[in-house]
């Protein structure tokens, strides 16, 4: 029992002096749900809570709620649902009957200048022929459920063959006065011709949602943000592993409004100019970095991998690279750290080009520190590989001098398994246990020299 406790001090020591990136081999995901209106494109499907499933309702079960919050780039996020492209003004549902009237039932809390907004725009043959877009100032501030009226405003007889419907929680139409905490709530919309019924619109009420569940790395900022509703997604989790049991997948796709978006991750926060905002506290500053990448690009795309030492915002020493090109197998690249004064954050970020089809894998990132390096041997070079094992467990170990080391494999209780003692000669060796006997599960292995111990863990699989 004493050398579980001592190996688990001995790892607890090691993370403490040699600080990684968070979640650095991408092992760690967490799934978080978004809910979507049927028949809507709306903020669920960007990957974004600016829209809720409200169970406060002023009829059936369910009720839209939109809401406006303030992000990291200076800028806001929004609530909407829409039933056709905003930027060309152009799609809808079909719809033909002639109606007078709009009416449903709202709530808002409108702050200072903002402006929310109920669209409601009818088309014959791409021309307008009634309706309009209908303000909500903070004049209709109200937190009981209330009737709203409007006429369309279309000539008696005329018959549309399409319907524009929408809301939107902030004045994201003219992208001016937007306000943090904004909201509306809208419920039970209804088209009325000489005050009876028409045919309901699908989903009027907002009784059907879609539930989306995305599996996200944790401790990064990713584009989901910008889109959870294409497959496949721009970050995906891989199991083409270089180590552990997963990577991060990073990909340009073409979402259902025909935008173009990227791939990307960080530490940081996304959105705005570069240098990106946030990024880890950094108190030990290591003297290299490596990571592995398998990028798949197409040709004249581009993909980058890029670490920023910053010092109160501002960056004082880049590494990384990019990417043109495709391998079939893992690059394993490995970058010095030349830092001439202090730093105090270190920004990660990583996307992908801007072509749809181009790719990157990334794996095991990894901050190599001088207090790795022994006076017998090359610390970060003891990692051992593959890993996870089948058959084989591999070292490449650089010796400094001449130099006697053992290496150990220890299960999770402790108990040693194989022990074996090499004489290393000045130089780099190369080193492989077989592993083929053991059984499948975690184990550590040690690398003992006469001043040092490391010591990590693998999986035998």
């Amino acid at each position: 029992m004493r050398k579980i406790y001592f190996f688990i001090a001995l790892i607890s020591t090691i993370a403490v002096n040699a600080q990684q990136l968070p979640n650095n081999d991408f092992e760690n995901w967490f799934i978080e749900t978004y809910h979507s209106l049927q028949d809507y494109y709306d903020t669920g499907d960007e990957g974004s809570h600016n829209i809720i499933k409200s169970t406060d309702t002023q009829s059936g079960n369910f009720a839209v709620k939109l809401f406006t919050t303030a992000n990291a780039s200076n800028d806001f996020d929004f609530g909407f649902f829409i039933n056709f492209d905003p930027d060309s003004f152009t799609g809808g549902i079909p719809y033909t009957e002639h109606v007078d009237s709009i009416k449903g039932y709202y709530k808002a809390h409108i702050v200072a200048q903002d402006t929310a907004w109920f669209i409601s725009i009818f088309k014959n043959q791409g021309n307008i022929i009634g309706g309009e877009t209908f303000p909500f100032t903070i004049t209709e501030n109200i937190n009981t459920w209330t009737k709203f009226a409007f006429p369309t405003q279309m000539t008696a007889g005329v018959v549309p063959d399409t319907l524009m419907l929408g809301g939107v929680s902030s004045n994201a139409l003219n992208e001016i006065g937007m306000e943090d905490g904004s909201w509306i709530m809208f419920d039970n919309i209804e088209y009325t011709s000489s005050g009876s019924p028409t045919t309901a619109i699908p989903n009027n009420s907002f009784e059907n949602w879609d539930t989306k569940n995305i599996d996200k790395p944790t401790d990064f900022n990713s584009s989901l943000k910008w889109d959870i509703s294409t497959s496949p997604l721009t970050v995906e989790k891989s199991t083409d592993a270089s180590s552990g049991n997963y990577a991060v997948k990073l990909q340009t796709i073409i979402n259902i409004d025909q935008d173009t978006i990227s791939g990307a991750i960080t530490n940081g926060k996304l959105g705005g100019s570069w240098p990106l905002p946030g990024g880890m506290v950094l108190t030990n500053i290591p003297n290299e970095i490596s990571y592995d990448i398998k990028p798949n690009m197409f040709t004249a795309d581009q993909a980058f991998v890029n670490f920023s030492f910053k010092k109160n915002g501002n960056i004082i020493h880049q590494v990384g690279n990019s990417y043109q090109s495709n391998a079939p197998t893992y690059i394993h690249e490995v970058f010095p750290i030349n830092l001439t004064q202090p730093v105090d954050t270190l920004l990660f970020a990583a996307a992908n080009g801007r072509i749809p089809g181009s790719s990157i894998t990334i794996d095991n990132i990894v901050f190599h520190y001088p207090n790795g390096v022994d006076t017998y041997i090359n610390a970060k070079r003891i990692e051992a590989f593959p890993n996870p094992a089948t058959n084989k467990l591999n070292f490449e170990i650089v010796a400094f001098k001449e130099n006697e080391i053992s290496i150990e494999i220890i299960d999770i209780s402790g108990k040693s398994i194989l022990q074996k003692k090499y004489y290393l000669n000045k130089g780099k060796h190369k080193i492989s246990l077989d592993i083929s006997r053991l059984s499948k599960g975690n184990y550590l292995y040690s690398i003992k020299t006469k001043s040092s111990v490391f010591t990590h863990k693998f999986i035998k699989k």
